[in-house]
């Protein structure tokens, strides 16, 4: 927009990736899903993913990114800042500026996020009562059930592994009042206390 006869007004608030611009500004991808930054380059790149519902959004000339939904190797621009998978079934974490898997959340209530405006944080919980072998983990001893309820598998070397069959008729089960999960080996139930939710 030309403003007066010698000067001119670029609104960049929405930008492409590749695109040219300026070096410190920054924008949102046009479909909201990303904040964009002027790289080395003079062009738009990733600055984070932004796949959570409110997207990327400009207020007060200052940018919002909703990072709370990732995919794995989504950039992110703080180290440590968690985010949930599109389909809740883990939970990701900021490292070295991509999204990484660190846990399973196969349970039935998933993984899920909610902003809390008076801390000014968001609060995540991950229900890893269930999850699949091989799935990654973080906390050493960690117990959950399969997806079968055939087998309780425990975390070795952040990963779930099999450890016990659980073979009776009451399956691998959970008990999230008492944050306990239960084998029925058959031969007598064993009870673990699961890392929860």
């Amino acid at each position: 927009e030309q403003t007066t006869p010698s000067t001119m007004q670029c609104d960049n608030s929405v930008a492409a990736v590749g695109e040219k611009c300026q070096m410190g500004e920054i924008s949102c991808a046009a479909d909201k899903k990303a904040v964009l930054q002027c790289g080395a380059l003079l062009k738009w790149e990733v600055q984070a993913a932004c796949k959570g519902p409110r997207g990327c959004e400009l207020s007060d000339n200052a940018f919002f990114c909703d990072a709370k939904v990732a995919a794995v190797d989504d950039a992110c621009d703080k180290e440590g800042n968690y985010a949930c998978a599109e389909d809740k079934k883990f939970i990701l974490r900021c490292d070295e500026s991509k999204f990484r898997t660190i846990a399973s959340c196969r349970g039935e209530d998933g993984c899920n996020a909610k902003e809390a405006p008076e801390t000014k944080r968001v609060e995540f919980w991950c229900d890893d009562w269930q999850a699949d072998e091989g799935d990654p983990c973080e906390r050493m001893d960690q117990r959950a059930c399969s997806l079968d309820k055939k087998s309780m598998y425990i975390c070795a070397d952040n990963k779930f592994t099999k450890d016990k069959a659980c073979t009776g008729p009451g399956g691998c089960s959970v008990n999230k009042a008492e944050r306990k999960l239960s084998c029925d080996t058959g031969k007598g139930v064993v009870a673990a206390v699961a890392a929860g939710v």
